[in-house]
């Protein structure tokens, strides 16, 4: 696996860099995956095929745009001999004031978060691009050639502005017709990327604008199981890594990933993997 290192993109203490390139489908393939030590927002200009993340893969074309983070491993499968498109690669530090003061009642900006979890890199992510998002891409790039006098300011403006925007547009689809689709996925991602989040049905249901039974019956419909049970099981998923990786007391797990009640997570764990929190640590699962 190829990494992209900093050092050979951000220059003259700028921890930012656009880039305007053409992709060859002969240098890609699914097998073949590639990761960076930065963020990056691609832009599509020319081109069509697929945008593997992780383990997960999205359909591209002309003007769509995606946000990925550092330890996600990516690569294409392109229908096209090549594609054309904007990479703009950016550190956490580059923005970190501005992140700051950001509202995000959709989760959207979790990904610049120490606990977010690459393999749970939502569709959110992956977007068709409108006029003031390309128009604002191609400002960015037109800015970062021309480095007038205050460009570095505007860039992390501008940059701030592109990342609103995506995350306007990730609203929308929760309350556009594609809503079915994403609501389960967006779902998946809240409960994953984030163990103690409120996720009851009622609050879940009013941000999306649909009632609760609604809500609650799209998940249930696309994943086999209710808002509940995925909380659990994930939390409990979260828990075991826990167990496995790190020397953490139990009770600190216990907390870590959500649960209140130590009894109560030892019960659960018990019933879900046929074992206690402890003998899974020595011995993990028969």
């Amino acid at each position: 696996m190829k990494t992209y290192k900093a050092e050979n993109y951000f220059h003259e203490g700028l921890e930012f860099s656009v880039r305007h390139v053409t992709d060859f489908s002969a240098e890609f393939n699914v097998n073949r995956r590639f990761k960076r030590e930065f963020w990056k927002i691609t832009f599509i200009v020319q081109g069509s095929g697929r945008v593997v993340i992780n383990d997960r893969m999205y359909p591209i074309g002309v003007n769509s745009i995606y946000l990925v983070h550092p330890n996600s491993e990516t690569t294409y499968d392109m229908d096209s001999e090549s594609m054309e498109l904007y990479n703009i690669l950016f550190s956490r530090n580059f923005i970190e004031r501005e992140l700051c003061s950001l509202r995000d009642i959709y989760q959207f900006f979790t990904i610049f978060s120490p606990e977010f979890n690459q393999k749970t890199n939502a569709s959110i992510y992956v977007q068709k691009s409108t006029v003031e998002i390309k128009r604002r891409v191609l400002e960015i790039a037109h800015e970062y050639e021309l480095r007038q006098i205050n460009y570095r300011p505007y860039l992390e403006s501008s940059l701030t502005l592109l990342l609103i925007q995506m995350l306007r547009e990730s609203e929308k689809s929760f309350r556009g017709k594609g809503a079915k689709a994403m609501i389960p996925e967006y779902i998946m991602h809240l409960l994953q990327s984030n163990l103690h989040a409120e996720t009851g049905a009622e609050q879940l249901a009013g941000s999306f604008g649909i009632t609760p039974n609604h809500l609650c019956s799209v998940f249930k419909d696309a994943t086999g199981v209710t808002i509940s049970q995925a909380r659990i099981k994930t939390r409990l998923h979260a828990a075991s890594e826990l167990l496995e990786t790190t020397d953490l007391p139990i009770h600190e797990i216990c907390f870590r990933c959500g649960f209140n009640d130590l009894s109560y997570f030892y019960r659960l764990f018990r019933k879900h993997f046929g074992t206690s929190p402890l003998r899974f640590r020595k011995n993990g699962l028969d």
